[in-house]
């Protein structure tokens, strides 16, 4: 046996013990995304975090120091999801589709103001991780419907199934179709969504309470949004409910373009009824604005 080859065998051990330590290492870091009370963004690597500061290397910095108290919210992500302008599941609009929401709810501190046609106006709020609440108003010039939707939800497991319980209060539509001088119409809904912020899946059922009693059957939602390269997502929602015996179906299709303050979104509306032979189609076109 080489006496001068058994003299190696020790560094060699050595050696490979000092790669999978490394190796090791690698695999436990951590990346975070960060932002802070002035509504600024970073991404990068945990290098530490104490009550004072939080220490992240991003693309530009090897060594960024935040102070704690300019941090609002810290979530962590995969190393994937590092990119050095944009990302849409950051953006307080990415939850929603054209007209209701997933089960997320807007981010604590963050929302958005979206306009459908300049007719349709929403503001939304994230108050906290599990409540958000947002408010609707339809212009016109004798009379404005109008209501406010505050929303419950949490993560059934994380990036993958969301649930959430939302109600609605406020003025309703009925004025539009009847005598009625005013009418106020409220709903309860459950949303459960598949899949996480930027690409989703949602399954929604819920009940109207209108003119004193409540709706005579359920109605049912599905709705996804599949984000498509770094600001672009493919929407579509669904809605199937009964009005005067018959069975209505309203399908909305479309895409949206995202970016760190403003979302647009165009869209075609098909509105079909049973035992009707025709469908109507309607543009739908929007815009938003997201604050952090």
């Amino acid at each position: 046996m080489n006496v001068n080859a058994l003299g190696w065998l020790p560094v060699l051990l050595l050696w490979s013990c000092a790669l999978w330590a490394q190796e090791g290492a690698n695999a436990s870091e951590e990346y975070v995304l960060i932002r802070t009370t002035d509504g600024r963004q970073y991404m990068g690597r945990l290098v530490r975090a104490d009550l004072s500061v939080v220490v992240l290397e991003t693309q530009r910095f090897s060594e960024l120091v935040i102070p704690r108290s300019a941090v609002r919210r810290m979530k962590y992500i995969s190393p994937r999801q590092l990119q050095p302008d944009f990302l849409l599941e950051g953006a307080p609009v990415a939850g929603t589709y054209f007209a209701n929401t997933s089960a997320y709810g807007v981010p604590a501190g963050s929302g958005y103001y979206s306009t459908t046609l300049l007719l349709h106006h929403q503001v939304a709020i994230g108050l906290s991780d599990y409540v958000s609440v947002r408010g609707n108003t339809f212009l016109d010039f004798n009379y404005s419907p109008m209501w406010i939707a505050p929303k419950i939800s949490f993560p059934v497991i994380e990036d993958v199934v969301q649930v959430a319980l939302e109600g609605s209060l406020g003025r309703g539509f009925e004025e539009y179709f009847s005598d009625q001088k005013r009418s106020d119409i409220s709903f309860l809904q459950g949303l459960v969504t598949l899949g996480k912020r930027s690409t989703h899946l949602t399954f929604g059922s819920g009940f109207s309470w209108s003119g004193g009693q409540w709706g005579r059957g359920p109605y049912f939602s599905i709705s996804s949004s599949v984000g498509v390269g770094k600001r672009w997502a493919l929407i579509s929602e669904s809605y199937f409910f009964r009005v005067y015996r018959r069975n209505e179906r309203f399908d909305i299709a479309g895409i949206r373009y995202h970016s760190h303050k403003i979302c647009l979104t165009l869209g075609l509306l098909s509105a079909r009824q049973e035992n009707v032979h025709f469908t109507t189609i309607i543009p739908w076109a929007g815009a938003a604005l997201n604050f952090y």
